[in-house]
């Protein structure tokens, strides 16, 4: 069992995002029934937005990304208004974000104060912003895999046949992983690194980053190499920011280390065994189940009757405490469904469980600062609030829209011809992307109706605009999610 005891201690990297920009901004960017809109709070919201700038980009996609936002501030209105709050569904979705907000608090709190910045790393940031990379690569979640690769490449095989073995990407798959031209700063820190040493032509040994492991071949660089000081001013403040969430990162990574450390959270391996032979059955001495599991409630209930006789034998030991086995079934079914361990082997059970005690600890040293009455934590549990309203509603939306059958035949055909009476069908690459797009265009007008009285800065929304870099931005998206 020494695979358990180990990676305990895995999975450290904790998303510290939620940095927000402490200078002051009164600008109302909109208001809604009387209720005040600031920029700030819009700009946090497109910033964290995933999907924003994918299919259109310029002031038309940063207008309908204040729509959705006002539509997320109105699905809340309408959640009070008709008794939706008091859901199960939704009551136990906004506690899970809830205590992600404290956690994140918790890393304010013990790390932001530490974090300075020199007039140097500045500089050095802002000549990488101006240094472009032509690169592809291969990417593996298992390093041994992606040793295997780097040798058959030594050997004299191709990308683009690799490329076809390491995507699930139809894109990177059909194009040698093929990333096209990026921003150096842009990319991932050890990625950036791992390709900054690289000549032209040349592929690098797997490079391991939060993702996995990525083998890179740089195909070309170029260099801004008139850089005025006007520019430097002009970016100063976001380069700063990023350099401020980066080291952010990295001092929660060492302050993780440093506190579960001292703690020594191990598991019982006797239980721990039970647990894994409860789930896996007759597949248990594989180590290995036959597709990924998730702990759904039905999973939970079996397991609670299956080993009703060790609900209280010890799962975990850490310094001060323990966890039963019931007591860590029954703290899953508080976690909505979609963020429950997922599995199929032991090793990722044991890595699932100690991401669970490893934040159970953290949410404890929280409650001891009082951290979930911060001003700030009360700010984004509003926030919460709105948005996990609205992702409610867009499932009620979906659950009542009938599947036209000639959409339904658009998506099973090889031959893409848009429908006349559906066009811009080209701009979903599955059913569940229209339908997701339908129930978001169904709700907007559910929301919007006669009574709803919306006022836009206009000139405002123009002039944030002009501050985004939307090159910058999509080469990003691309570069976070490599496979």
């Amino acid at each position: 069992m020494k695979i358990i005891l180990y990676l305990f201690l895995g999975s450290l990297f904790f998303l510290f995002y939620c940095t927000k920009d402490n200078q002051p901004q009164s600008v109302n960017i909109a208001t809604v029934n009387g209720i005040n809109i600031k920029l700030e709070d819009f700009r946090n919201f497109y910033e964290l937005d995933p999907n924003f700038g994918i299919d259109s980009v310029g002031y038309p996609a940063l207008l309908d990304e204040l729509y959705k936002y006002i539509d997320y501030k109105l699905a809340f209105r309408f959640a009070e208004k008709n008794g939706l709050l008091n859901d199960s569904l939704l009551r136990k979705s906004v506690a899970w974000e809830t205590r992600q907000a404290i956690l994140r608090q918790l890393f304010r709190y013990m790390i932001s104060e530490k974090i300075s910045i020199t007039e140097k790393e500045l500089k050095e940031e802002f000549i990488r912003e101006n240094i472009q990379v032509h690169v592809r690569h291969l990417f593996s979640t298992d390093s041994v895999q992606a040793n295997s690769w780097y040798n058959e490449l030594k050997e004299g095989k191709s990308f683009n046949k690799l490329a076809k073995v390491a995507f699930t990407d139809t894109v990177l798959a059909n194009n040698g992983g093929d990333l096209g031209w990026i921003e150096l700063s842009s990319l991932d820190e050890n990625f950036a690194r791992g390709v900054e040493v690289l000549t032209k032509d040349e592929i690098s040994r797997p490079i391991r980053t939060k993702w996995g492991y990525h083998i890179v071949q740089l195909i070309d660089r170029k260099e801004n190499l008139l850089l005025k000081d006007s520019d430097f001013i002009q970016k100063r403040k976001a380069i700063e920011k990023k350099i401020k969430v980066r080291k952010e990162n990295e001092l929660s990574n060492i302050y993780i280390k440093s506190y579960i450390g001292e703690l020594n959270p191990q598991p019982d391996t006797k239980t721990f065994r039970l647990l894994w032979q409860g789930i896996a059955s007759s597949e248990a001495e594989n180590k290995r189940l036959s597709s990924t599991t998730s702990f759904t409630n039905n999973l939970i209930n079996e397991l609670q009757i299956k080993l009703q006789n060790h609900n209280n034998d010890i799962l975990i030991k850490y310094k001060g405490g323990e966890v039963a086995l019931n007591d860590y079934l029954s703290a899953l079914k508080k976690i909505p469904v979609s963020e429950r361990p997922r599995f199929q082997t032991i090793r990722q059970l044991s890595d699932k469980i100690g991401v669970w005690i490893r934040d159970e600890l953290l949410l404890k040293e929280a409650l001891k600062h009082k951290l979930q009455n911060h001003p700030t934590v009360q700010k984004e549990v509003k926030e919460i609030n709105e948005n996990q309203c609205y992702y409610f509603l867009i499932q009620k939306e979906m659950e009542s829209i009938t599947i036209p059958e000639n959409v339904t035949k658009y998506f099973k055909e090889n031959d893409k011809k848009e429908p006349e009476n559906l066009p811009n069908m080209r701009h979903f690459h599955t059913i569940q992307e229209w339908l997701w797009w339908k129930a978001q265009t169904n709700l907007h007008k559910r929301l919007i109706n006669d009574k709803t009285f919306i006022k836009i800065n206009y000139d405002e929304l123009k002039r944030e605009n002009s501050r985004i870099d939307w090159k910058n931005r999509i080469r990003m998206m691309v570069v976070q999610n490599p496979s």
